[in-house]
């Protein structure tokens, strides 16, 4: 998989690994960084305080998310302010789709 940049940008072109973000998404803290960015784009100082985490732990977990090409940065001045990427969303839920639609075959094998 090609890793985004650390200022990914939802619009360029990504194969979605859904392994890389489903293992992103498995934190409860990150979890908790997307359902904040669900809302609104947010700056690290206010994940930082709705959080209640120092900018270092924050730091890592977001470094995890963008990675996993579910969220993106955006620089402005001295702040960094993030947000969802709603594309890979959209590309995780049609994979998973195909799980709840299965209707899988029962064996033949091993009968007595």
């Amino acid at each position: 998989m090609t890793q985004p940049s650390p200022t990914t940008n939802c619009q360029s072109p990504l194969t979605l690994d859904p392994a890389i973000a489903l293992q992103a998404m498995a934190d409860p803290l990150r979890l908790q960084v997307l359902n904040l960015l669900s809302k609104q784009e947010l700056c690290v100082c206010d994940l930082c305080d709705r959080l209640q985490v120092k900018q270092p732990k924050l730091s890592f977990h977001l470094r995890q998310l963008r990675e996993a090409g579910l969220i993106q940065a955006r620089p402005q001045g001295r702040w960094t302010y993030y947000s969802l990427c709603p594309s890979r969303f959209a590309a995780l839920q049609v994979w998973l789709q195909r799980f709840s639609q299965a209707q899988p075959a029962i064996a033949d094998c091993c009968q007595d």
